[in-house]
């Protein structure tokens, strides 16, 4: 009865929870300020403190189950809510297939990779790259607590256009971690081992594979760079890459290089996706990206490339 009362109780917290997101959203894209937006902002941040301390661990998120600290509690309470990247995550479950082999750039407390390997089964293979160390031990431990030993490999490495060693900055919570030093003073640089996917993925023979998802923080570009053999020995390969202008320019990078580069490695297919665009969005030419991308910015936008 005690477990029924707490599941109830907290069932309906992440209902007000998600009220209160919810109120603050409609309010927020009507254009509305002063007095009532405060308010409703207000109330989503004390319902947000709450629910967090009334939130389980692991939280459990499309059938799987992630463990989560202090330093990744605002990941967990979206999770909990269901409200994880909703225009991402169903595009990305649809691409997964059974006994396909899927890699995770930045993969963090690891919600793409248990997906993956949710996905694609005890016949399939994930590789998850995270190289902070701080949310890698919970990466580890939600692989393993989810039964996922068998098809997951954690690599504690950056993806870059060459094997080296960088200095990795740590942000504030483990999700804003960048190889790009940020203009804020005070915050921690440690080295770390770095690889490209030409150099990881020709010592793992040149697997077959379907998909790949990155969100690495401004990196995208080197990272692309370093996989020009990798995506020529591919047959079909699908490619979901965060796209926030602002990091990519802080990391000296435009929507036009990441255009260029994408076509130059056979991406022949190139769409956008967004809070807003829930259906991917052709972008046939730089001026078509160069525009989503400035339409979209502050609406969480990705970009879906296709090869093959």
């Amino acid at each position: 009865m005690v477990e029924n009362n707490q599941s109830l109780s907290w069932r309906a917290y992440i209902r007000l929870f998600r009220a209160a997101r919810a109120a603050e959203r409609w309010l927020n894209r009507r254009g509305l300020d002063g007095k009532i937006l405060r308010a409703a902002r207000f109330c989503h941040s004390a319902v947000r403190r709450v629910v967090a301390g009334r939130m389980p661990n692991p939280v459990m998120y499309r059938g799987i189950s992630v463990h989560w600290d202090e330093s990744t509690s605002a990941m967990a309470r979206v999770l909990a809510a269901g409200d994880f990247e909703p225009h991402i995550v169903p595009l990305f479950e649809q691409l997964v297939s059974p006994g396909m082999t899927v890699i995770d750039l930045g993969a963090h407390l690891g919600v793409y990779t248990l997906l993956a390997a949710l996905g694609v089964g005890p016949r399939g293979r994930v590789y998850a790259f995270e190289p902070d160390p701080r949310v890698r031990a919970l990466l580890e431990e939600n692989v393993a607590a989810n039964g996922f030993n068998d098809r997951v490999r954690v690599v504690g490495r950056a993806v870059r256009d060459a094997a080296s060693r960088v200095e990795l900055y740590l942000g504030r919570t483990p999700e804003l971690t960048s190889l790009t030093r940020p203009a804020e003073k005070g915050v921690q640089g440690i080295k770390a081992e770095a690889t490209s996917l030409d150099e990881f993925f020709s010592s793992e023979g040149w697997p077959e594979v379907g998909l790949i998802k990155m969100d690495i923080e401004g990196s995208e570009k080197p990272a692309l760079e370093g996989m020009k053999e990798f995506c020529r020995r591919q047959k079909r390969l699908a490619l979901i890459i965060e796209f926030i202008p602002e990091v990519m320019q802080a990391a000296g990078t435009s929507p036009e290089d990441i255009f260029h580069l994408l076509r130059l490695l056979g991406f022949n297919r190139i769409c956008g996706i967004s809070l807003d665009q829930r259906e991917p969005l052709p972008l046939e030419t730089e001026p078509d990206l160069r525009g989503f991308a400035e339409r979209h910015a502050t609406k969480h936008p990705y970009l879906l490339a296709q090869l093959g």
